[in-house]
């Protein structure tokens, strides 16, 4: 078994962002029980107004005043130059609005340009910016040497 890994990232980070990864003016939106298909929403750089994230979705349901069930959720950041500085994915996760966290139902991958990691569930708190990987986590980073890679012990 294999335990849990924290990263305290910028890359993902809200405070860098005009709207954070889900705008609370998009969520208050969707109704109690209504699913949007095909959803994509982009976040800009509040200081430089580029492009710094797409969150991409099939779907996001309301599943009550205070979470969004998402299904195939793509989150894509950006660097200044406008490339793909890194990709998330979770086939499901759940999104609470009030405490402003999000949380993968099954494993998750997170491909970054200087290292690709996966694990069982990966949790975002928007509120403190702190990206948390749990169960059977494995990085690989490929820059490093002869491909170097290691599994986080319990």
């Amino acid at each position: 078994m294999f335990a849990s890994l924290v990263l305290v990232v910028s890359w993902v980070g809200q405070s860098a962002y005009a709207n954070g990864l889900i705008p609370k003016e998009f969520s208050d939106r969707i109704p109690i029980g209504r699913t949007f298909r095909g959803v994509k929403v982009p976040n800009y750089d509040k200081n430089t107004s580029l492009l710094a994230t797409v969150m991409e979705a099939e779907s996001i349901t309301r599943v009550d005043a205070n979470r969004l069930d998402i299904v195939n959720l793509t989150i894509r950041t950006y660097d200044a130059e406008g490339g793909v500085a890194s990709t998330i994915f979770m086939a499901e996760a759940e999104f609470h609005l009030i405490e402003r966290k999000l949380r993968s139902k099954t494993p998750a991958e997170v491909d970054h340009t200087q290292m690709n990691m996966t694990g069982d569930v990966l949790s975002y708190d928007m509120t403190t910016e702190i990206v948390t990987m749990e169960g059977n986590v494995r990085v690989v980073i490929p820059d490093a040497g002869s491909q170097f890679s290691f599994t986080v012990p319990e």
